[in-house]
């Protein structure tokens, strides 16, 4: 047998078998893409998704036209070679409905995936933009409860005003007038653990999942209500004292423990203490002026809020 009968008799099997193996390669394309096409559709990525159905889809028609060239390889008569742009051509036109369904299918899974995630990020924006109107609604409900709680034990009441003494404004969540004096809350609803020092800026918020934030430090804060009340009144003769009220879940530190009131405990700590001769009458003329400047705290917040952001990028670019 000369090299010309064993190409001869070579030929036909040579031939087949590059079929059957770029058959099986394809089947294995589209097996290998399908599972990625999976994930990706588990995962929500609709570009990988895209990318993976076309590469199925494409692996489908290859492993079909291949296994349609197996099949020619047998056959008796001239037919069109499969692999060929006629073949293809002829493939796409008998199976265009199939071909089709497949494209259509990938493109809705496409577009849903796409819908999702935009309806995920408009959702992650609604959130984030609700987060201050959500804290503004707790703290207002704290405000309401300790407001409750001071009234109930037979004391007068003013929330929310803006005070300006001629040097600061300040914004004090609640005002009470008691027996032997002015006492100025700051209400704080926080939950997690608060550890810090009453003389440092700030205090350090753990919360759930290892989650870390800088607070405010809410005895330095009440500190300065404290000093401007004293301003506004301008009579030593009224006894002004203030406390940090927890209304919150929030656990303190031990070093914290003592400056801040759980608000069980906010009846014994207001109570009336001595009083000096003739300083009720004192105290319930500082009261008047008080009330009396409470009621423009609704004109003069928008001021407040102004110097205090001023203030705050004061801060900010003398940290730079």
């Amino acid at each position: 047998m000369d090299l010309t009968d064993l190409r001869a008799a070579l030929g036909p099997l040579t031939e087949t078998m590059s079929r059957v193996v770029l058959t099986i390669l394809c089947g294995a394309a589209a097996v290998f893409a399908a599972g990625q096409a999976t994930r990706a559709l588990r995962a929500g990525r609709a570009a990988r998704l895209a990318v993976t159905w076309v590469v199925m889809a494409v692996a489908v028609v290859a492993g079909c036209l291949t296994f349609r060239g197996l099949a020619r390889l047998g056959a008796q008569g001239a037919t069109i070679e499969p692999l060929s742009r006629p073949g293809l051509a002829a493939f796409a036109s008998e199976q265009r409905v199939p071909i089709a369904l497949i494209v259509v299918i990938g493109v809705l899974f496409v577009v849903a995936l796409m819908r999702r995630a935009i309806g995920r990020d408009a959702s992650a924006a609604a959130m984030l933009s609700d987060r201050p109107d959500r804290a503004a609604v707790i703290g207002a409900l704290g405000e309401a409860l300790v407001a409750g709680r001071v009234r109930d034990l037979g004391y007068l009441v003013l929330r929310n005003v803006v005070l300006d003494d001629g040097v600061w404004s300040v914004e004090i969540d609640l005002l009470a007038c008691v027996g032997d004096g002015i006492v100025v809350l700051e209400i704080k609803t926080w939950s997690g653990f608060i550890a810090g020092a009453a003389d440092a800026p700030t205090w350090t918020r753990y919360g759930r999942g290892g989650r870390k934030d800088e607070v405010p430090n809410a005895v330095r804060q009440n500190w300065a209500h404290v000093a401007v009340v004293e301003r506004f009144i301008s009579d030593s003769g009224v006894c002004v004292r203030g406390y940090v009220v927890s209304a919150g879940s929030a656990q303190f530190a031990e070093e914290l423990g003592r400056f801040v009131v759980p608000l069980a405990d906010l009846g014994t700590v207001i109570c009336v203490r001595p009083l000096l001769p003739g300083s009720r009458e004192a105290v319930l003329e500082a009261w008047a002026r008080l009330e009396a400047s409470a009621a423009g705290s609704d004109r003069r917040r928008g001021a407040h809020i102004e110097r205090v952001r001023s203030r705050r990028r004061v801060s900010i670019a003398g940290l730079r």
